[in-house]
C-alpha cells in the first residue's frame, strides 16, 4: 500500500510539472499567468496545512515590522503568495536565455556595478538569494549579460522531475550543481572567477546553528557565509522582484567579504538583508512550511534533553 501510494504521489508530480511545462511555453504569457492563478487558488483552497503554514510566516514578519495583521489581511497576502507563486511557475518554464530585446523590455537593474565590483577582485563571487520573486529567473539574467553562472540546487525526489528542471536551467545558460557533490565543485568555480549562485534562506545540511531572523531563532544556511571565509569570494545579495506591470527588477546589495573566523558576521548581514527584502514584500517569499516550526522543535528538544 506505501509503494503504490508513493507511485500514485509521484505521478501527480510529474503530471503537475509537465501541464507547467506546457503552461509555460505554449499558452500566450497572459493566459499562462490566467492558468498559474486558477491553479494557485485552488491549491490555496484545498491545502488548509499549507495556507496555515503560509500564514504563520506571513504573521511573523508583519509582527518584526510592527503590525498586527487583521485576519483579513493575513489572508489577502496569504492568497496572494499562493497567486505569485503560480505566475512564477509559468514564469520558470517560458523563459530560457533571453535575448537583448527581453532584457530591455523586461528587466530593470539596480545597482549592476556591485557585481562589477566583485567580480573585479578575481577570487569568484557568490550569489546568494532566497526563495523570493523569481529567484531561479535571475541567474538566466546574468547569464544572458555574458557571465558563467552555475547554481547549487537541492535534488528533487522524483528523478523525472528533477531532469525536467535541470534541462530548463541549462537552456537559460545556468549550470546547475546537485546539493550532494556541490563542496568540490563550487570551489573550482570561484578558483575560475567565476558565479556560483546559492539560496540564502533553507538549511539542509543539518550543520547551521540557529540564528536570530525576523526576530525569531531560525536555521539559516551557514554555507554561504562559511565559503567566502574560506576562499575570500566576495559575497552579493541579490533579488529578482517582480513588479506590478509584470516586469522584472534585479537589485543588487553591496558586496560583502569575510576572512577566516568572519562566518557568522556574515551570515548576520545576510540575514539582516534578507529581512529588508522579505519584510517590503512577504507575498514573494515562496516559503511553504511554517519556516519557524523546526527550529522551536529543536529548542523544545534541548530543553528536554
Amino acid at each position: 500500500m506505501a509503494t503504490s501510494s508513493r507511485v500514485l504521489s509521484n505521478l501527480k508530480e510529474y503530471c503537475a510539472f509537465s501541464f507547467a511545462v506546457f503552461v509555460g511555453r505554449c499558452l500566450p504569457r497572459p493566459l499562462g499567468y490566467w492558468v498559474g492563478l486558477r491553479l494557485a487558488d485552488h491549491h490555496y483552497r484545498t491545502h488548509p496545512e499549507v495556507r496555515r503554514a503560509v500564514m504563520a510566516n506571513l504573521s511573523q514578519v508583519l509582527r518584526w515590522r510592527g503590525v498586527q495583521a487583521s485576519g483579513n489581511q493575513l489572508e489577502g497576502l496569504t492568497r496572494k503568495t499562493f497567486q505569485y507563486y503560480g505566475k512564477y511557475l509559468a514564469d520558470f518554464f517560458r523563459f530560457r536565455q533571453l535575448s537583448g530585446a527581453q532584457l530591455e523590455r523586461l528587466v530593470s537593474f539596480e545597482h549592476p556595478e556591485y557585481l562589477t565590483q566583485a567580480l573585479a577582485a578575481g577570487r569568484g563571487v557568490i550569489m546568494v538569494t532566497p526563495h523570493f520573486g523569481n529567484y531561479e529567473l535571475g541567474g538566466a539574467v546574468l547569464a544572458s549579460l555574458g557571465h558563467p553562472v552555475s547554481a547549487v540546487f537541492r535534488p528533487m525526489r522524483l528523478g523525472a522531475v528533477d531532469r525536467l528542471l535541470h534541462r530548463q536551467r541549462q537552456r537559460r545558460g545556468v549550470r546547475p550543481i546537485p546539493l550532494g557533490r556541490a563542496a568540490a565543485e563550487t570551489l573550482r568555480i570561484l578558483r575560475r572567477g567565476e558565479i556560483v549562485a546559492l539560496l540564502g534562506d533553507r538549511d539542509f545540511s543539518g550543520r547551521s546553528e540557529p540564528i536570530e531572523f525576523f526576530g525569531r531563532p531560525a536555521i539559516i544556511p551557514r554555507g554561504p557565509a562559511a565559503l567566502a571565509a574560506h576562499t575570500g569570494a566576495a559575497v552579493v545579495f541579490a533579488v529578482l522582484l517582480r513588479e506590478v506591470d509584470e516586469t522584472f527588477r534585479l537589485r543588487l546589495h553591496p558586496p560583502l567579504t569575510a576572512g577566516p573566523g568572519d562566518a557568522e558576521r556574515l551570515r548576520a548581514q545576510l540575514c539582516r538583508r534578507m529581512e529588508i527584502e522579505i519584510g517590503n514584500q512577504p507575498h514573494q517569499w515562496y516559503i511553504f512550511e511554517d519556516f519557524w516550526s523546526q527550529t522551536d522543535g529543536e529548542t523544545n528538544h534541548h530543553a528536554h534533553a
